[in-house]
């Protein structure tokens, strides 16, 4: 009887472990969130790169906005995976919000691009940069290879580009990734 009660206590202990760590992954990006958007503010206002916390890597480089989806993050200056666990990320060699070209943004499927799959041609998305705003309308949503990179590659017109893994339910490494076009139709 009592090696059964020790094998229930060490299930309960390893549920609690695996509960409290999906747990801290939400909370640590709902709070990273918190102080981004604090750290962009400061730095539209003062107009110097902010670091949010700091032992950051990352300074924030625009805020994504999709009304129709309820989406309102800091983008972080980086794609790669530890800036990715508290916002979504400029992909490296696309142009930067507020500049011409292709703006290339990557997320997580399982926090802040969990929403992205509601998201509809038509739709509007603005990205908030140091300069203004500039205001995209959704025109492809594509399902892709994770080798097809074109995607972000650049443009001689204005677009966004953001990608997530795919299928957004899937656990573990998607085989694909989810890609939502838009193009520009105001800039200010």
């Amino acid at each position: 009887m009592k090696i059964v009660r020790l094998f229930m206590l060490g299930l309960f202990v390893i549920g609690v472990i695996l509960t409290a760590k999906s747990g801290w992954f939400y909370v640590k990006g709902v709070l990273a969130q918190h102080l981004l958007h604090n750290a962009w503010f400061k730095q539209k206002t003062t107009g110097k790169a902010q670091k949010a916390w700091d032992w950051s890597e990352s300074t924030p480089t625009g805020k994504l906005l999709i009304p129709s989806i309820d989406l309102s993050h800091v983008i972080l200056d980086n794609s790669k995976n530890e800036a990715l666990a508290f916002g979504p990320g400029h992909i490296k060699g696309t142009a930067l919000p507020g500049e011409p070209g292709n703006i290339g943004i990557a997320g997580h499927r399982d926090s802040f691009f969990k929403r992205l799959e509601d998201v509809d041609e038509g739709e509007f998305i603005g990205i908030e940069h140091d300069e203004g705003l500039q205001i995209f309308q959704v025109s492809q949503i594509e399902i892709i290879e994770p080798s097809d990179t074109h995607w972000f590659d650049a443009t001689n017109f204005n677009c966004l580009t953001l990608v997530t893994c795919y299928p957004f339910q899937f656990d573990g490494n998607a085989p694909q990734r989810f890609i939502v076009r838009a193009n520009s139709v105001y800039s200010q």
